[in-house]
């Protein structure tokens, strides 16, 4: 946004937004990655609130949330273009949204719970819906309008009128491009979004043969087919003489960086004017129709995003680029114009900020609070002296650690953690682009322990306990009569959830609950929606008093305690018979981990065979209901009889 002083691109209809209000220079949000913040700014919770740690769980419709406040008290409600929580829209009287992360070009829509395909480039189309649900006349009855764009999200496909936008241009690079992370962790190190080497040179950079038959290069030509043929031809067209000249003298070195730099950054940019222009014709409706003036307009975004800076693409990180939110808004009757804001605040202040400026009740239980005295230019009598940030998503694509921390107004402490322990320390007074890592610097020794514990302090406000994925990340070790036994799968376990597959089961190591992100604790096994199904050999016949599994339950993430689980014994490997049988139970509502154990047979056994039978139906109210749910297996253990 030229607002905020970028050189790449002109936003005039954004910039308006802040010419006739407030902009907000420090807003950020909890954590960087799209459905963790999208349900926070719906909530007013941190992740761990709202159960949305990563963008695989699948939001719970029936929190409360700031549109359903407005609804409840007479306001008309709608949401059109990007969801991205899996559930359906809560709160609304009218939405239509785009299923999972969408497409750019001839997207499908679900419209109230219908789904169907309109020709055109989304951000128009969804521009399009928001003004004629606009355009609908209820003179005395107040609305809410959430108006959200997949533009500018990876792979940035701009419509066909700003394709030739900057061609022949050479745009300026940021100062850290060339990066070398020289005094940071590992983490800035071992990511998996650089623009040297992770953007794809079909899917991203619109450059390789479309015969390349990885994954990537497939759903790029999935997209193909979805244009019409002049769309297709349009979008060919657009690429073809650089990708001539690139294919006659393909550059190298930093000379291939700056290349794919330029190819990515304009057609990001080409996807964000094409949103100003949305944005624009969206304000000359509401002028148009005299509601302007009586309206709080409010732009931002669910995080923010690397345009080259460090050598990368994307975002997860807490750094500055990352984690720092445009946020812009304009009240003409309370809120004076061009006021520019450095106070820290969150996404999860924006629904209890929109409540404050209409009157209405606070959002219930939301860990946010309201900013609208700031917003109209007076003074925070309590101002927050820090924010708190979670990443969760790791492993993960982008293979971005995961990590915690805290920034104050000068200061940042960042921890990453899981298979990494490595903290960072930046002045981001002296150092705004977060280069120098000090957290080795004696000098620095009292703020990173005023730091520390402040950290600790939010930790403790917010409910968010780092130490309970450490205590997953450390597992219990446990002697039993099954260690190392050769494993044979009858079902096998969902690719992403089943590496080391037999060392899993009989490792020994027997992982704790946690309630957050499941999925990617490693030393689970993951079946997706399919028995639990194995054979473990334990080298020779032996008496067995008992066998047990370790399984967990997750309904969030549509993972559930198998329905039953049955246990077999056999000698030969061939013949097998069925020596107990169980109907697991829960402990708790969710993240619950049990030992189910079954009685050992009388015979002597050489072969035990588990299979734990996947729910064939999530229950109703639940998140994925009607659905076959997930099974996942840690450790089983088997222990002979004295």
């Amino acid at each position: 946004m030229s607002a905020y002083g970028s050189p790449l691109l002109e936003t005039p209809h954004l910039d308006s937004i802040a010419a006739r209000g407030v902009r907000f220079d420090r807003a950020y949000c909890t954590n960087p990655i799209c459905a963790p913040s999208r349900a926070s700014i719906l909530t007013g919770l941190f992740s761990q609130g709202h159960g949305i740690m990563d963008n695989v769980a699948r939001f719970d419709g029936s929190q409360m949330t700031f549109p359903k406040v407005f609804q409840s008290h007479g306001y008309r409600t709608a949401l059109f273009g990007k969801w991205h929580l899996k559930s359906d829209p809560t709160g609304f009287d009218h939405w239509a949204v785009l299923p999972g992360q969408g497409h750019y070009y001839n997207p499908d829509f679900r419209v109230m719970g219908k789904q169907s395909r309109v020709e055109g480039h989304s951000t128009e189309l969804i521009t399009n819906m928001a003004i004629d649900w606009l355009a609908t006349p209820r003179p005395k009855e107040p609305f809410l309008l959430l108006l959200q764009y997949k533009a500018p999200h990876r792979n940035w496909l701009p419509a066909p009128e700003y394709q030739n936008k900057f061609q022949g241009e050479t745009l300026p690079v940021p100062e850290t491009l060339f990066d070398d992370y020289a005094t940071r962790s590992d983490a800035a190190r071992q990511q998996e979004m650089s623009i040297e080497r992770d953007l794809h040179p079909f899917y991203d950079l619109k450059r390789a043969s479309a015969e390349s038959d990885d994954g990537l290069s497939r759903s790029m030509n999935q997209i193909l087919k979805r244009m019409t043929p002049g769309q297709r031809e349009a979008w060919r067209a657009t690429y073809a003489e650089e990708n001539a000249a690139f294919d006659r003298q393909p550059p190298v070195g930093d000379d291939l960086v700056r290349w794919n730099y330029q190819r990515y950054i304009k057609d990001y940019l080409r996807c964000v004017a094409a949103v100003d222009d949305g944005v624009g014709r969206v304000l000359e409706v509401l002028e148009a129709s005299g509601q302007l003036e009586n309206t709080l307009v409010v732009y931002t975004s669910d995080q923010g995003f690397y345009l080259g800076e460090h050598g990368w693409f994307d975002k997860r990180f807490l750094y500055e680029e990352s984690s720092r939110m445009p946020l812009v808004m304009s009240y003409p009757r309370l809120i004076p114009a061009g006021e520019v804001n450095t106070s820290l605040i969150q996404n999860i202040d924006f629904g209890p900020t929109l409540l404050a400026a209409a009157g209405l009740p606070e959002l219930p239980g939301a860990h946010g609070r309201s900013f609208w005295k700031l917003a109209q230019g007076h003074t925070d009598p309590a101002p927050r002296d820090a924010i708190y940030g979670h990443y969760f998503e790791y492993p993960g694509v982008h293979a971005v650690k995961r990590h915690y921390g805290i920034r104050t107004q000068r200061y940042k402490l960042i921890h990453f953690y899981y298979d990494i322990d490595a903290w960072e320390l930046y002045d981001l007074e002296e150092d705004p682009h977060e280069l120098n890592n000090l957290i080795d610097h004696p000098e620095y020794g009292t703020v990173r322990r005023e730091l520390e514990m402040r950290l600790r302090e939010l930790q403790d406000r917010y409910g968010d306990d780092p130490e309970e994925f450490r205590r997953g990340l450390n597992p219990e070790e446990v002697e039993h009569d099954a260690r190392g036994a050769r494993v044979e799968f009858l079902e096998p376990p969902t690719r992403d959830y089943g590496a080391e597959a037999s060392q899993v089961l009989t490792d020994g190591r027997v992982r704790s609950a946690s309630r957050h992100a499941p999925r990617v604790l490693r030393g689970w096994l993951g079946f997706r929606k399919n028995d639990a199904h194995f054979t473990l050999d334990l080298g020779e016949a032996k008496r067995l008093e008992q066998v047990s599994i370790h399984v967990l339950q997750d309904r969030m993430s549509w993972i559930y305690l198998p329905s039953t689980v049955i246990a077999s014994g056999s000698t030969d490997g061939v013949e097998f018979v069925e020596f107990g049988r169980i109907t697991p139970t829960a402990s708790s509502e969710d993240g619950s981990l049990e030992w189910l154990a079954t009685p050992g047979p009388a015979q002597p056994v050489r072969f035990v065979r588990i299979h734990a039978k996947c729910l064939e139906k999530i229950p109703t109210g639940q998140p994925g209901a009607g659905e076959r749910a997930w099974v996942f297996i840690d450790e089983v253990s088997v222990r002979e009889a004295p």
